[in-house]
């Protein structure tokens, strides 16, 4: 995640010039743990949990247990492409993958009768023992499977606009409603493991802050920075913007010895922290709200939504602000042109 994702999307940077650069960075995959991590940790017990439901006649647990799988399946489709999903578990050797076209179906289709069981139980209290998300809220997780299916939609509009919007609008119509509230939000519990990156930043010094972090947040003056990053010590890193103090590494540059970039903006301590941070997010109203100004630029429509693009990003971005508990977000909205040059500095 840290080598591929932060990096190529430029949130974070990497320090260390694995093998003379040629890495997960750099476009040349070395790491690919999605795979085993993906088919071991969720699609595995799921699918046990899911026969042992449906041998007891569970309904409600077997397509719990359902919705995990496309919770984790759907993430490592977008790096790997096609799955073995629709024949996972068979013992015959010539098992066959399903396309990226072929799972979409098959995931809509599995959260038709998801959200149509869920939605119909609203009163069932057998999760309770084991949701540590939402504590057996059935109401709540119909809010989950509406909104991963609106983030299944976007995924798919420019390949089939048609089928994007028609789920899409089935998502935004259905009566259960979105995430649209961080009090809805998707947390997992980490159980007393420190968080990702965290580990990575602070326990292996092999990730800081990016050049591109460092130029737009500083640029549009955006607060949520102090919580994202702890600041240099050093502020001969930071002369260009010294009431800024953060200092990112340029993604793609070349890098030649790792303490060139050891100085540079660590990920915030309290992420470090098991205490402060215990949780993780998999699904945010934030996204919500960007999706759905997507939405009203495309001309979708449901249950009343959206009302425009320009509420929904708003509202997307106010909703980052409150959770990351920054001030100034009307301001942060106002500002169209705030960036910062990039100066690549080492000590």
């Amino acid at each position: 995640h840290n080598l591929c994702n932060t990096s190529w999307v430029r949130q974070l940077g990497c320090p260390t010039p694995f093998v003379g650069g040629v890495n997960n960075t750099t476009y040349y995959m070395r790491w690919a743990p999605y795979w085993g991590r993906i088919y071991g940790s969720v699609m595995a017990p799921a699918r046990q949990v899911r026969l042992v439901a449906e041998e007891g006649g569970y309904d409600v647990f077997a397509n719990w247990a359902t919705l995990v799988m496309i919770s984790g399946a759907h993430r490592l489709s977008a790096y790997r492409g096609p799955l073995i999903y629709s024949n996972y578990g068979t013992t015959d050797p010539d098992v066959y993958y399903d396309s990226e076209e072929e799972l979409y179906d098959i995931w809509f289709a599995e959260l038709d009768e998801i959200v149509s069981v869920f939605y119909n139980n609203l009163d069932y209290a057998g999760l309770s023992k084991f949701d540590e998300v939402y504590g057996g809220d059935m109401a709540m997780w119909v809010k989950y499977i509406n909104s991963l299916r609106l983030r299944l939609a976007m995924r798919i509009v420019k390949v089939d606009p048609v089928l994007a919007q028609t789920e899409g609008e089935k998502a935004m119509s259905h009566p259960g409603g979105l995430i649209d509230e961080n009090s809805e939000n998707m947390m997992l519990d980490l159980h007393g493991v420190t968080f990702g990156p965290a580990t990575i930043c602070y326990g292996w010094d092999d990730t800081r802050m990016s050049a591109s972090m460092e130029s737009i947040l500083i640029g549009y003056e955006d607060p949520r920075i102090h919580s994202y990053f702890d600041p240099v010590e050093d502020l001969a890193l930071v002369a260009d913007h010294p009431d800024w103090p953060y200092k990112g590494i340029r993604v793609g540059a070349e890098l030649v010895e790792k303490s060139d970039h050891m100085p540079y903006s660590f990920i915030d301590a309290n992420f470090n922290d098991v205490g402060i941070v215990s949780k993780r997010a998999l699904f945010s109203a934030q996204e919500t709200h960007f999706i759905l100004a997507e939405a009203a630029l495309r001309g979708w429509s449901g249950g009343g939504l959206p009302v425009s693009a320009q509420y929904h990003y708003e509202e997307g971005v106010t909703l980052s602000f409150d959770e990351w508990g920054a001030a100034g977000a009307a301001d942060y909205l106002q500002n169209d042109t705030g960036t910062v040059s990039y100066t690549h500095l080492t000590l």
